[in-house]
């Protein structure tokens, strides 16, 4: 599609699409998509996933009702998987 001005077109659909167009362009200009590379993590057990898990929803918890019952298992669990990830 070239790079008209929409002033000039007259049928929406081809508006709509030259500003789509012109819109991805402009963001992949300037806000282009980086390829991630993972290396392999072989320290990183199903073990320790889980209590990474585990960990994150204590977490969780804790943020949303602020108790220090939920606080010391968080913590409990932040520092095991600390540990285990040494």
């Amino acid at each position: 599609m070239s790079n008209t001005g929409l002033a000039t077109i007259n049928d929406i659909d081809e508006k709509v699409e030259n500003f789509k167009q012109n819109f991805l362009d402009c963001i992949n200009k300037h806000a282009p998509l980086k390829k991630i590379s993972y290396k392999n993590l072989f320290w990183l057990t199903e073990k320790i996933k889980c209590h990474i898990k585990e960990r994150d929803k204590f977490k969780k918890v804790w943020k949303r009702n602020r108790n220090e019952v939920a606080y010391v298992n968080f913590k409990k669990l932040r520092n095991k998987v600390h540990l285990m990830m040494r």
